[in-house]
């Protein structure tokens, strides 16, 4: 409980900083903590307890994939801040 409530967290924190500022690095941080959601209940010694487990993974499997999704639209991450004034 305690990863996934870290992991909220740090999803929420790096979501927010893309509302502010996008740029690629929030989708990459996003694939990593994807990553570690499918990875962390072997990682971490909770595979046996099955809902958890599912979770983490289903919840990963998401996370990577709207990050990958993004990713690969890189076109509107590249162009967003294209036709604002500087300030």
């Amino acid at each position: 409980m305690t990863n996934a409530g870290i992991l909220g967290l740090a999803l929420i924190a790096v979501a927010l900083g893309a509302v502010f500022a996008p740029h690629a690095w929030e989708e990459w941080t996003e694939s990593a903590l994807g990553l570690w959601l499918i990875a962390s209940p072997w990682l971490l010694g909770f595979s046996a307890q099955t809902n958890a487990m599912r979770n983490a993974v289903v919840t990963g499997l998401v996370v990577l994939a709207l990050a990958v999704w993004a990713l690969a639209s890189g076109r509107q991450l590249a162009g967003f801040n294209r036709d604002r004034p500087a300030h």
